[in-house]
């Protein structure tokens, strides 16, 4: 887990609403693509995964 999402999780505001704003534009990006690609799938890896709970 990276230093940030442990502030995250500790309850630095200001973490949380980075994480917020991360979810936000990543599941947007996400529906984007799947609607215009329509796969069977999506695979999510790499160093934003690590975070967990926040990101999910």
């Amino acid at each position: 887990m990276t230093a940030k999402s442990t502030t995250a999780e500790e309850g630095d505001k200001v973490a949380r609403e980075i994480f917020n704003q991360v979810d936000f534009y990543l599941g947007t990006g996400l529906a984007n693509l799947t609607n215009l690609f329509n796969p069977e799938m999506l695979i999510l890896d790499g160093g934003a995964m690590k975070a967990g709970k926040l990101i999910m």
